[in-house]
């Protein structure tokens, strides 16, 4: 049996700690696509102006020109020609720019017929093949030249760990690191999927402590007994790691239903939690939460240093509120919040404020909580980079459920913090948050709401969360 010390934890690796967004072959074709689309553009607006006889001006040209470019790329996207291997080959990337610029230059062309004769249109299209394909051989190269140092720092290699101590475990940990995978995988252990580890071999615990600090991109799963209800207790504890989750898939072993079929190690893979936001889906999200958090600070600014003021004068005690909470990859983090409350060093916030007129609420803060203006604040939180606009809401650690905490009670609540924390979210707005929290089924029925929002997030659903959330801004469970 295989066995690996998991990679030691360097706490001052910070380039190693589990990122939002990651790069992926994904983001690199998007990338890819809307510099062709800009190339493109330019080069035929261009061409219309040098070699167009003053037939038509810039503003007529560069609509054409962004039209034909963006046919032009379509086609080639559809045909499957952006693949980032594709970049790094000459005879691939000449054809694939040789393609690109006859469709941008023939739908331009088309266009020009309205305005120049016969012998101009073709002295226009001789000169406007040679600029474009000029221009797009520059930019390929450069994304050439880029996708190679990509390669060559790492950032599209993928952290794996393997869990199991079987057979399978051990042919793909030597397949995974094996001299010709090194560079798209690397390797950082092999770990016990037993309640206990046998001998020297590290424990699911120990991935858990390098996951807290560290990236992890793939987690495979290759449990002695796969079938049995130890899967499922494996599932639940690497739940929380924002990372792909893949069991493999023997030679001779059914496909399983519902479940998508990628490759990883050259062998397929059965996925059974992906990760979010990978790639340009993170870029967009990260867009989104700091354009709109620091346009709420500037709009926001007057009434949060009138609060600051009313807090101060009301009681004793800190302006801001400060306490730890879990955040993104079980993250610890200080959360924000204009104090409501007296001071009591002793509350440690498990199990929260569950009377509306708990005698420890403040005047200004009672008229804070029922505005839910008190979590203004938290905007500083999502420009730190520790939360999101929208996302499931950060607790403390431990939060209490009755007399359990919400993570021995509720099986998937680990799985909140595959993503970061947000202001808001989908379970909030459906009025499930507060002294609504506390209660068996409500902590259920918020889980399944925060895992249906991971599961299904898009840049629409965020703003539809956005505008619901004003409706419940003030609520029954809100004090």
């Amino acid at each position: 049996m295989l066995r690996m010390e998991p990679v030691p934890i360097d706490t001052a690796s910070d380039h190693q700690r589990a990122p939002m967004v990651q790069w992926t072959h994904g983001l690199i074709n998007r990338l890819v696509v809307v510099i062709d689309v800009i190339t493109l553009t330019f080069g035929a607006a261009l061409s219309w102006s040098l070699f167009g006889h003053g037939a038509v001006s810039t503003a007529q040209a560069f609509p054409v020109a962004l039209i034909s470019a963006t046919c032009a790329v379509v086609v080639l996207r559809r045909r499957g020609c952006y693949r980032v291997e594709r970049y790094q080959q000459v005879g691939e990337a000449a054809r694939d720019i040789a393609l690109l610029v006859l469709m941008s230059t023939l739908c331009c062309g088309l266009a020009l017929i309205l305005w120049l004769p016969a012998h101009e249109l073709l002295h226009w299209l001789l000169n406007s093949l040679a600029l474009q394909t000029a221009l797009m051989l520059l930019a390929r190269l450069l994304c050439g030249l880029g996708v190679n140092l990509i390669d060559h720092l790492g950032l599209l290699r993928r952290t794996v760990a393997i869990v199991g101590a079987s057979r399978l475990a051990d042919t793909m940990a030597q397949r995974l690191g094996a001299s010709s995978m090194s560079r798209h995988y690397s390797l950082i252990g092999v770990y016990d999927d037993g309640p206990s580890a046998h001998g020297t071999m590290p424990s699911l615990a120990d991935l858990a402590r390098y996951a807290e600090g560290h990236r992890v991109d793939l987690i495979m799963l290759c449990p002695c007994r796969p079938l049995s209800g130890g899967l499922q207790r494996v599932i639940d504890q690497v739940q929380w790691i924002s990372a792909d989750v893949v069991i493999p898939i023997e030679n001779g072993q059914p496909l399983p239903d519902g479940r998508a079929i990628t490759l990883a190690g050259g062998e397929q893979v059965s996925l059974v939690m992906h990760r979010p936001f990978k790639g340009s889906l993170g870029l967009l999200k990260l867009a989104e939460d700091y354009v709109l958090a620091s346009i709420g600070l500037v709009v926001a600014a007057p009434l949060l240093l009138l609060v600051a003021l009313a807090v101060r004068l009301d009681s004793p005690g800190p302006i801001l509120f400060r306490q730890e909470r879990v955040g993104f990859n079980n993250k610890i983090f200080m959360i924000y919040k204009f104090r409501t409350m007296t001071v009591d060093p002793q509350d440690d916030g498990r199990v929260g404020t569950t009377m509306r007129d708990n005698p420890r609420i403040t005047r200004v803060g009672a008229m804070l909580r029922r505005l839910s203006i008190d979590e203004l604040p938290q905007l500083i939180n999502v420009l730190a980079g520790d939360m999101s606009i929208v996302g499931p809401r950060p607790y403390v650690r431990n939060m209490l459920v009755g007399e359990e905490t919400f993570n021995d009670r509720i099986r998937q609540f680990a799985a909140r913090h595959r993503i970061k924390p947000g202001l808001t979210g989908w379970a909030q707005v459906h009025g499930l948050r507060g002294n609504a929290l506390r209660s068996i089924d409500g902590a259920r029925r918020s889980v399944e709401l925060d895992i249906e929002y991971i599961s299904n997030w898009s840049l629409w659903f965020d703003f539809r969360i956005m505008i619901q959330t004003i409706g419940v801004l003030a609520g029954q469970n809100v004090f």
